[in-house]
This record gives structure tokens, sequence and C-alpha cells, in this order.
């Protein structure tokens, strides 16, 4: 059996509760997003919610408000700075454990804002590297009109939406295009 099928197998059992692993219960990944800090685009706050994984779908409606399509991705992304200044005040104003450290928060905190724009765009249905709305969706496992979304909790509904592509390999993501 190769290694990474008797990874996924181990990890299925340990999924399933049968098994346990040698470090005790399985925890997920739940709240590995870190380099969010306080301020996630679509999701809640653990002390607020409950849990830090969800899709809030509110916030899901502010993004996809904000997204415009079939622009250039710098100006669609510099275009997502007032939703990222809104999600900001929102989570100083109602979380009272909000986190901010100078790591996560000034360099890194536009990573959550960024990479959608950046990595989900469809870059067969948009060679000019657009994000549009129906991948953004499929990605994040929201279904529905604007202002009716639902949302489908869990790992396995979010779906790279049919004939998606991702990147093209001389249009790599890296360290200094995300800076700039």
């Amino acid at each position: 059996m190769e290694t990474s099928h008797l990874c996924l197998a181990i990890l299925a059992l340990s999924a399933s509760g049968k098994r346990s692993t040698l470090a005790g219960a399985p925890s997920g990944l739940s709240g590995s997003h870190n380099y969010e800090a306080d301020t996630s685009p679509i999701r809640g706050y653990l002390y607020l919610y409950g849990n830090d994984y969800e899709v809030q779908v509110p916030q899901f409606q502010q993004y996809y408000d904000a997204l415009i399509e079939y622009i250039d991705p710098d100006t669609q992304y510099a275009n997502l700075i007032d939703f990222r200044t809104a999600r900001s005040n929102d989570s100083v104003t109602r979380n009272p454990y909000f986190f901010y450290t100078p790591l996560p928060g000034v360099p890194v905190l536009p990573a959550g804002f960024s990479f959608p724009v950046r990595m989900i765009a469809n870059y067969t249905e948009f060679p000019e590297r657009s994000l549009s709305k129906k991948p953004l969706m499929s990605f994040f496992s929201i279904a529905g009109k604007s202002r009716k979304f639902s949302y489908t909790p869990g790992p396995w509904p979010r779906t790279c939406p049919r004939y998606w592509y991702k990147r093209v390999i001389d249009d790599g993501y890296t360290i200094p295009s995300f800076l700039l």
C-alpha cells in the first residue's frame, strides 16, 4: 500500500470515530486559517458563533456584493479594500476577544481577502484572470440567488466548478505578486 493511501485510510478510520490517532481523538483543521487573525472575509468568530469554520452567509453576501466581475485582478482586489475595512471594523466592534497581532495582522491579513481573487479565478472563463461570482459560490458551498443564499456545511459540498482550470504555469502565485 502506498504511503498516501495508508495515510488516507488512517485519517478515514480516525474521522469515523472507530479508531484514534497516536495523539488522541482527531481534532481536524478547525481554526487552522489563523492567518486571517480575527477578521475573516466569510467565516465567523469562535466566541460569537460557537465555531470559526462555517461560512456566515451575511458575510459571504457582503463579499459577493463587493466583488466586481470582468475587470483585471489587481483592480478587482483593490475594490475589495472597503469590504476588508468593513470586516475589520465589524471585528473590533462586535468581538470582545478580538485578536490582532503584528505578524498575522499587518502583512498577512490581506491574504484571506486576496486568495479567492487570485487563486480561484476561472482561467478558462476569464483569461484576464478575473474572479467571477459563480466559482466563488461553488468553492464556499453557497447555493441560490443573491439575497437568498444558502450554505451547506461540511468539507464535501465545496467543489471546483465544471470546466474550471487553475492558473497557467507562467503566471504562478508568488509572494512578490501577493505583496504588490
